[in-house]
């Protein structure tokens, strides 16, 4: 958003000169206590309202606004509220394009400018290209099912094909197509996460005499509380080339005594 004197309250803050907010809600309602007084704010101080969402919830978002108090009818007549479905804005192609997103940002904000609106509050859903909506304590068991499936270095097909009982709700198949995504996501944006470093290091280890000779010149041994609690992957690393590992040092010395 362009930038004005006047401070914008958003939750239980006030957005000065910074304003761009990236936000995560476990529910529709608590989203929705949450943009509904910073849309109204907007509309009753004459600024316009460009909203991005998939499009198989634009209904139940207009009837949140219009239980606010919003005459939604004449806003989008007016121009002053815009709402569009992210399938034709930046995941048009199926797959997010920050490119796109970027140009959608630009054209909204010019957009406002040109109708005479001193500002333009944009709102954009995440690009959510499996339909998932998903509380907190799901995504949790998501999070914890990909670092399960990388660090016992299996790939999705491998992880699926387990008759592996899963914690969360989600059927496999779905778990599967969520671990595919997100995977996509991170190649699109040249990403890693914490198991790709150790799987990167693990593979050139292996993949690397010279690396792997440096490594096991450099540490000769490891001393690890509860090793029993490491996983397959650290494991590797720690056991590659047949060092010593000692571990819970504590109990092994009064053991010995």
């Amino acid at each position: 958003m362009n930038s004005t004197a006047k401070p914008i309250p958003f939750g239980r803050s006030m957005l000065r000169e910074h304003r761009h907010v990236c936000a995560f809600f476990s529910s529709a309602v608590e989203e929705y206590d949450a943009l509904v007084p910073f849309i109204c704010d907007g509309i009753n101080c004459g600024q316009r309202a460009h909203h991005i969402l998939p499009s198989q919830h634009r209904e139940d978002h207009l009837n949140w606004l219009r239980s606010a108090g919003i005459d939604v009818e004449n806003a989008i007549k007016s121009r002053q509220l815009e709402v569009e479905p992210l399938e034709s804005t930046y995941l048009r192609t199926g797959r997010f394009n920050m490119d796109d997103m970027i140009v959608v940002i630009q054209e909204a904000l010019k957009a406002g400018a040109e109708f005479g609106f001193p500002l333009t509050r944009l709102i954009a859903h995440a690009a959510d290209r499996l339909g998932l909506r998903l509380d907190t304590a799901t995504l949790r068991d998501a999070a914890a099912e990909i670092e399960w499936r990388k660090t016992s270095r299996l790939s999705v097909e491998q992880y699926a094909a387990r008759s592996r009982p899963l914690p969360t709700a989600l059927p496999m198949d779905r778990m599967a197509d969520l671990q595919r995504a997100y995977e996509d996501l991170k190649d699109e944006r040249r990403q890693l996460d914490f198991e790709d470093v150790l799987l990167a290091a693990a593979g050139m280890i292996e993949a690397e005499p010279r690396v792997a000779q440096q490594v096991r010149e450099q540490y000769r041994f490891f001393v690890v509380d509860e090793y029993q609690d490491v996983s397959p992957l650290q494991h590797d690393l720690l056991d590659e080339g047949g060092r010593l590992v000692f571990s819970c040092l504590t109990r092994a010395v009064f053991a010995r005594r």
